[in-house]
C-alpha cells in the first residue's frame, strides 16, 4: 500500500510529504520506497542488510524484520553502520502507519512520523 505523512509528531507537514510504499517481496520479505527521499529497498526477513537503491550515497543499506503482527523494525546503515532505526506500526485498519524512531547513538533524538493511507 501507500501511505503519506501528514503530520510529524503534533506538526503538520510540508507541502511535499512523504510517500511511503510498502510491498510484499517473495513473502519473505517486503520492498520499502520513500518517494521523496529516493530510496527502495528489498529487503527478506533473513537479518541481512540490503542495498538501498535510488539518490541515496552509495553503501546504504536496510535490514527489515517483523516486530509484530502489523509492525516492522527498519534499521537503515551506511557503510556497515546503523545510523538510524524505526518501528512502522500498521493501525488495526490499515489506515495508518506510525514510525516512531532513534538514532541508535543517541545524538538525533526520537522521531515520530505519521502516515495516512492514500
Amino acid at each position: 500500500g501507500e501511505w503519506s505523512s501528514r503530520r510529524r509528531g503534533n506538526v503538520v507537514a510540508q507541502k511535499d510529504p512523504e510517500i511511503l510504499t510498502l510491498q510484499p517481496h517473495h513473502n519473505a520479505g517486503v520492498t520499502l520506497t520513500l518517494k521523496k527521499s529516493g530510496a527502495q529497498c528489498d529487503a527478506r526477513f533473513d537479518g541481512k542488510q540490503y542495498p538501498i537503491t535510488g539518490s541515496w550515497p552509495k553503501g546504504s543499506t536496510c535490514m527489515i524484520s517483523p516486530a509484530g503482527a502489523r509492525a516492522l523494525t527498519v534499521n537503515w546503515f551506511k557503510d556497515g553502520v546503523e545510523n538510524y532505526r524505526a518501528t512502522l506500526e500498521v493501525s488495526e485498519d490499515g489506515k495508518v502507519i506510525i514510525e516512531s524512531g532513534i538514532d541508535p547513538a543517541g545524538a538525533s533524538g526520537k522521531a515520530r512520523i505519521v502516515y495516512e493511507k492514500q
